[in-house]
């Protein structure tokens, strides 16, 4: 929260949002109900980077405030020829784990938060190599990163063809798909100079994902 300042009858939060994130308000006594009337079950979404809430100065003055969620959901289901992908967001690991669902017809992403971690291996670490030295990374914004490999099923859902080997059908389905180069990942064009730039090709795997989940 960048900013808190009460107005009359209300409190007004105000924040820098990520674009496309979900972000919540909590209220009342146990901390369990949402002050945001027009909340949807990820949370209210914005598409530039400002966020400001009033929230309403009553009894129930306890509030806190929720930035993203653990997991990001997408549903593949449609195929390759889709318009769009349905996005979704969750803080909970399904009742029943993920299951080949979430390796098939579904992509699951979790959060990584920003902050500071080190990198490289220690000296006296087996196999380690001189060209490991240990040193301070910082991450200045959170990232979704991908919980299982991305597996052939879920290449299939996207760019409509089957390159792997290993490609039985009666197992393929939730195993990796291992025959794909980064050209096919993010392309030949504008792709090519990551990280540089984060560009990609849009008809790139990487690029039908963002065109259809925005």
């Amino acid at each position: 929260v960048t900013n808190l300042q009460t107005e009359t009858n209300s409190i007004r939060l105000e924040w820098t949002a990520m674009p496309g994130n979900p972000y919540r308000v909590y209220t009342s006594d146990d901390m369990a109900e949402s002050a945001w009337s027009n909340l949807t079950p990820g949370g209210l979404m914005f598409s530039d980077a400002r966020g400001f809430r009033n929230l309403p100065m009553d009894e129930r003055m306890g509030f806190y405030f929720v930035k993203g969620s653990d997991y990001l959901v997408v549903d593949l289901s449609d195929g390759p020829t889709a318009s769009s992908y349905p996005v979704s967001y969750t803080n909970d690991v399904p009742e029943n784990g993920w299951t080949d669902e979430y390796k098939t017809t579904k992509l699951v992403l979790r959060r990584i938060p920003a902050g500071s971690f080190t990198m490289g291996s220690a000296t006296n670490e087996l196999g380690r190599y001189t060209n490991e030295p240990q040193h301070a990374v910082q991450l200045t914004q959170d990232f979704y990163i991908g919980v299982f490999e991305t597996t052939q099923k879920q290449w299939e859902r996207v760019m409509g063809t089957w390159p792997s080997y290993f490609s039985n059908v009666a197992y393929r389905d939730s195993r990796p798909v291992e025959r794909v180069s980064y050209n096919d990942l993010r392309g030949t064009a504008a792709g090519t100079n990551w990280p540089a730039d984060g560009n990609v090709d849009t008809n790139s795997f990487i690029g039908r994902l963002r065109t259809k989940t925005g």
